[in-house]
């Protein structure tokens, strides 16, 4: 069954549905560079720590510019956090999502996430149970035409899904975030209005 691409006016808060993301396999990570036995063509080699290229000396950010990373595109589970007003709206291309994720074998051995089976209260996560999970900390915008509707069981329903604690974490994580960047900021201003409220 080929997925079915979702309108705009069909995009709800709250609703799940499957997005398609780029991926990049585990390490060593697949590089496509120029074969230099063979002009014009190019091969794929394996790296184990990504770009090995030239540091910036303003960012730090490590580049190269003989290696292109491969990604593929697989289509995965995720929630609308975003608004109607603004999923409804044609003239707004992007929606925010959650991903969702299934837990690993070798994550349900880490007590982080047994944490998270057995109380439901770690503020990066939200369990829908039968081993599925909301990334909370890892909002995404995407295009809505990156949104599909898949006829297929899930393992989790819906009307079990509170938002609203949903988006308590997501504002907890988000307020985290924020102090931690103010606390990182090279200008440490006095009357930073954002440091006014949150030491209020």
């Amino acid at each position: 069954m080929l997925p079915r691409l979702i309108k705009h006016e069909d995009i709800f808060r709250g609703k799940i549905y499957s997005v398609a993301l780029p991926f990049t396999n585990g390490r060593p990570l697949n590089f496509v560079v120029e074969d230099d036995t063979h002009k014009g063509l190019y091969k794929i080699i394996k790296k184990d720590d990504g770009f090995e290229g030239k540091v910036d000396k303003e960012t730090g950010i490590r580049k190269s510019e003989q290696l292109k990373i491969v990604t593929g595109i697989k289509l995965r589970p995720c929630i609308v956090i975003q608004k109607d007003e603004y999923n409804h709206n044609p003239k707004y291309p992007l929606v925010a999502i959650l991903p969702i994720a299934t837990l690993s074998d070798k994550q349900k051995e880490r007590p982080l996430f047994q944490r998270m089976v057995s109380h439901n209260d770690v503020d990066s996560f939200y369990y829908l149970g039968n081993d599925c999970y909301i990334t909370i900390n890892d909002p995404q915008r995407v295009f809505k035409n990156v949104l599909f509707e898949i006829d297929y069981k899930l393992n989790y329903n819906e009307s079990d899904v509170d938002m609203q604690e949903i988006m308590k974490k997501f504002a907890k994580c988000f307020e985290i975030k924020r102090i931690v960047e103010c606390d990182t900021c090279k200008h440490n201003c006095e009357n930073c209005e954002y440091k006014k409220v949150v030491n209020a």
